[in-house]
């Protein structure tokens, strides 16, 4: 509308003037959303080249995820105009980058039975957490009527899928949460900790849960607390500040008597984005093996090489396994990492085991 506006009074004044008014508006724009904009590029695009200036900030409160929020308006406004029904449709193909709108599947709800708790009491029980005694096993057992909860990113998306198939076929109860652009970094837009929290209580006695996230999180964080306003990706304040993150959802499963299973995130193809993958993976798994989870280990199925590939070889054959943004997987990609979680179970049913 404002746009439409901006073109009617374009007629009324000379070409010139017409410039001016919309490069202004286009750089007060760009100047009050600086931060949202910055936000929603680094998740979005993998950008991080946007620069930060917040010069507005104790003028106008501005939401950090009304980028966001328009973007998927847009988004699915285009979807349920052209694509009628298709929004959630499931439907794999081999060599395509998966995608899928969050599944509840095969669960009749449990009302969630949640007490609000403020942020120091939160903290508080997560330190209590950690020092109990963790994930114990010898041998991991998969059932009929196990609940698994999958939660993460895109990446979660695309796996969830060929996930919740071959669990149901174990007749394991799958739930997929995945939602893209979300991480551990941006807790304004997405709180992971506080949506695994209710599902927990919402779909009670869950046995396994599943974390894929990770490409959405090498970042700067948000820090009302840092003289900066901010704290820089990889220094020993973020550093410790994300592995708090990490704590609070393996405390979570902890509280909840689930083993937690956290999937490595492979190799990226942009080369920067790639370096700041490993060093998370390295935090992802000195947590997780600490606390007695399982990490798994995603590169070893999906590279033969200590770097990106889009193609592995299997029976003499080629196989496309990551999509053409060099993030995300194909349909073979989505199987190969499926198998890797399923081989983590001893099957007390013999016939379970051969699929």
């Amino acid at each position: 509308m404002a746009f439409q506006t901006l073109f009617i009074l374009g007629f009324n004044m000379r070409l010139k003037e017409f410039l001016i008014v919309i490069i202004s508006t286009i750089l007060m724009v760009a100047l009050l959303m600086n931060k949202s904009l910055k936000l929603y590029l680094e998740q979005q695009h993998y950008q991080s080249q946007y620069p930060l200036m917040q010069p507005f900030e104790y003028l106008v409160d501005i939401p950090d995820n009304i980028v966001f929020d328009f973007a998927h308006i847009v988004r699915d406004s285009f979807v349920l105009t052209n694509t009628r029904y298709k929004k959630y449709d499931t439907h794999i193909q081999e060599d395509n980058i998966i995608t899928v709108a969050p599944q509840r599947a095969y669960i009749t709800p449990i009302q969630p039975q949640i007490q609000s708790r403020d942020n120091s009491t939160k903290e508080h029980e997560t330190q209590k957490r950690i020092t109990k005694p963790y994930m114990q096993h010898d041998k991991i057992y998969i059932d009929n009527g196990d609940k698994v909860l999958l939660i993460g990113d895109s990446l979660m998306q695309g796996v969830g899928m060929t996930l919740v198939s071959q669990l149901k076929k174990l007749g394991a109860y799958a739930i997929n949460l995945g939602k893209q652009n979300t991480g551990l970094t941006y807790k304004s837009y997405f709180d992971w900790e506080k949506t695994l929290e209710e599902a927990l209580n919402e779909y009670q006695n869950v046995k396994y849960i599943v974390v894929f996230l990770g490409a959405n999180d090498p970042w700067d964080m948000s820090d009302p607390n840092s003289s900066y306003g901010s704290l820089k990706f990889k220094t020993q304040e973020w550093e410790k500040k994300y592995r708090q993150r990490i704590t609070q959802i393996l405390s979570l499963a902890q509280e909840h008597h689930a083993i937690v299973f956290w999937y490595e995130v492979p190799y990226m193809k942009n080369v920067s984005l790639n370096n700041k993958i490993i060093y998370l993976n390295q935090l992802y798994k000195e947590e997780v093996e600490k606390r007695g989870g399982v990490f798994l280990k995603s590169n070893s199925v999906l590279s033969e090489e200590d770097k990106f590939t889009a193609y592995i070889t299997k029976q003499d054959k080629k196989i496309k396994v990551r999509a053409n943004d060099g993030v995300h997987f194909t349909g073979s990609g989505s199987r190969l990492l499926t198998d890797l979680f399923i081989k983590q179970f001893t099957f007390k049913n013999k016939e379970n085991a051969s699929l």
